[in-house]
């Protein structure tokens, strides 16, 4: 029985979809398309999987950790605006 949580912590799918196409390509231009699909498919996946590794950790990972440190800066400015007393009105004048 497969575990439920498959990862949870560490997700390089997306980098597989976004990587694969172009590696995909790059074997063909480069020759590699001439044997057996099952081999270009097994070789895709090999060259494929450390960028996805990559842009997991270079990219992905540290912009889903962004996410949320601008939403508390955004809900205070907001406060701000919505006060009654106007104080923002008269800072500009």
């Amino acid at each position: 029985m497969l575990p439920t949580r498959i990862g949870v912590r560490n997700d390089i799918s997306y980098g597989m979809y976004v990587y694969g196409f172009p590696v995909q390509h790059a074997l063909i231009l480069l020759g590699f398309a001439t044997g057996s699909a099952l081999g270009f498919w097994v070789t895709a996946t090999l060259l494929t999987a450390p960028l996805a590794w990559a842009s997991w950790l270079l990219v992905e990972r540290p912009a889903m950790r962004l996410r949320n440190v601008g939403r508390s800066r955004l809900v205070a400015d907001m406060a701000l605006c919505n006060e009654p007393t106007g104080h923002l009105a008269a800072e500009t004048e």
